[in-house]
């Protein structure tokens, strides 16, 4: 999943700990939601313990 979101270029709200300088707080947002994506490919009986996430680091961090 990692690898895919570094092919994808959703990796930066996922591994880094700041919105970078060049987006705005609209574009952030927006690439979080993007990465949100990756639950299509969790499990059921771990889906509703991250269906509501719309931070792409926070959601990671869980499934971890």
């Amino acid at each position: 999943m990692e690898d895919l979101l570094y092919v994808k270029e959703l990796h930066v709200p996922v591994f880094e700990e700041k919105k970078p300088e060049d987006k705005t707080e609209d574009q952030w947002k927006l690439l979080h939601r993007q990465v949100c994506l990756i639950r299509q490919w969790v499990d059921d009986n771990v889906r509703n313990h991250i269906e509501n996430e719309t931070d792409a680091r926070s959601l990671w961090n869980k499934l971890e």
